[in-house]
């Protein structure tokens, strides 16, 4: 095609509509079962967390029941 839009030339030849294209942006994703690189930190920290705040309210637990007594 030239840039004022003529001399267009098909490229293709099948049943589809090739002169009319509706683009569609590409959605990136892994292919197949390829799995992405993920730090183990990132995984852990919500665990490690939540074991961070129960041993917290553990001590805290047991600190006030041992004034009680």
């Amino acid at each position: 095609m030239n840039s004022d839009g003529s001399g267009q030339t098909q490229l293709t030849f099948n049943t589809a509509n090739d002169m009319h294209p509706d683009w569609q942006p590409i959605i990136a994703r892994p292919v197949g079962g390829v799995a992405t690189p993920v730090d183990k930190l990132s995984i852990l920290a919500p665990y490690l967390a939540l074991i961070g705040l129960v041993g917290a309210v553990t001590v805290a637990f047991a600190t006030k029941r041992r004034r009680n007594l």
